[in-house]
């Protein structure tokens, strides 16, 4: 018997440029079909539209095409089209 298949293989490490993605999230995250979203940023007249992608209790995500700063302050309006329930 070799020394190398009598001890546990090692799992092996990541390759340049790949992570291990850990999920955080304490709620679980919902597709959304159809929906979307007025984004207002605080103190600023101009209205962007966003298209929903997921929810959750704890938030949702926004595909947008021009991402504002980090930590911007906006009001958000969603819209959600009727979806049948998962399962």
């Amino acid at each position: 018997m070799s020394e190398a298949s009598a001890t546990p293989q090692a799992e092996a490490a990541p390759q340049a440029g790949e992570r291990r993605r850990i999920d955080r999230r304490k709620h679980p995250r919902f597709p959304v079909n159809g929906g979307g979203a007025e984004v207002r940023q605080q103190g600023v007249d101009a209205r962007i539209w966003a298209r929903l992608t997921d929810i959750s209790l704890g938030g949702c995500y926004l595909e947008i095409m021009s991402p504002l700063p980090v930590l911007t302050y906006v009001n958000l309006a969603l819209t959600l089209e009727e979806q049948a329930p998962p399962g």
